[in-house]
């Protein structure tokens, strides 16, 4: 049996959302233990580093907000296609 079989029941647009927003976890994932070595080497204290992952975070759900509004005026596959090829 093909370990890859299981996916093709689900349509193209619930794997690419799937994957979409598997890279925006791991985007987080990867940012987040790497959070003391950056505040030693700025010289900041945890408290600045901790605000400005949190304005990271603020500024991403703000984009989301957005691109939801977007996709819904001009559809979410030309939404998908405009940011693959920008």
């Amino acid at each position: 049996m093909n370990p890859l079989s299981k996916f093709q029941q689900y349509p193209p647009a619930v794997l690419a959302t799937a994957l979409a927003t598997f890279m925006a976890f791991l985007g987080i994932g990867v940012v987040d233990p790497v959070l003391p070595t950056i505040a030693s080497s700025m010289g900041a204290s945890h408290f600045m580093v901790e605000l400005l992952f949190t304005s990271y975070l603020l500024v991403m759900a703000a984009a989301m907000f957005v691109s939801g509004a977007l996709a819904t005026r001009i559809g979410s596959k030309n939404q998908y296609l405009t940011k693959l090829v920008g």
